[in-house]
Parts: structure tokens; sequence; C-alpha cells
């Protein structure tokens, strides 16, 4: 489940990213990592343990789900890595750049303030 809401969370993070045309939040990464750390403690989980108590096609669903997961990390990742590489050739504002010139007003003469 973390490793789907941290995925979730760094995909929201890198669309606002482009549709902003920001450089993407430094809590990308550490919802990345987040995301990874899960997949790790989801790997390490003995297997023998889930078909123990559980008949073998109870247990199929269950890995190819987190099958599923680890694979749209990958992917998620890859994604990651696009948009860093693409907000450093367009030469995206950072946050605060983008912020300040949001609050620029134009004074009545058509020059900003």
């Amino acid at each position: 489940m973390k490793m789907s809401t941290e995925s979730g969370k760094a995909l929201k993070e890198l669309s606002s990213a482009i549709n902003t045309v920001t450089q993407p939040p430094s809590s990308t990464k550490s919802h990345l990592e987040a995301s990874k750390s899960a997949a790790r403690d989801l790997n390490s989980t003995p297997g023998v343990s889930l078909c123990e108590d559980n008949e073998f096609s109870e247990v199929i669903p269950v890995a190819t789900v987190a099958s599923l997961l680890v694979d749209v990390l990958q992917c998620t990742e890859k994604i990651a890595e696009s948009v860093q590489e693409l907000a450093s050739l367009a030469r995206f504002k950072s946050a605060v750049d983008a912020k300040m010139a949001t609050n620029r007003k134009p004074n009545w003469l058509g020059r900003e303030l």
C-alpha cells in the first residue's frame, strides 16, 4: 500500500511540475525513496509464510499485484529522471522564482512594480 501511495504522490508532483513549468520539488525524491523502501520490505518478506496458511491459488493474486507495483515503481523512477532532464534542458523555473513571478503586479503603465 505504501509503495503505491508514495509512487502516486511522486507522479502528482512531477505532473504539477510539468504543468507549471517549474522544477520538481525535492519531496519527489523522498516519495520515491519511501516507495523503494516499501518495495525492499516487500521483497524481504519471506514467501514461505504466505504459503503456509493459504492455498497456493490464494497467493497468486497477491504476488501478481506486488509484481505490478514494483513495475509501476520502476516506471515512476524513469518518469522522474525524464522530467528532471526536461526541466534542466528547458530551464524550468524553480518553484520560488515562479511564485515570485506570480506575485508581481503591473502598475497602471503596464510596468512591473
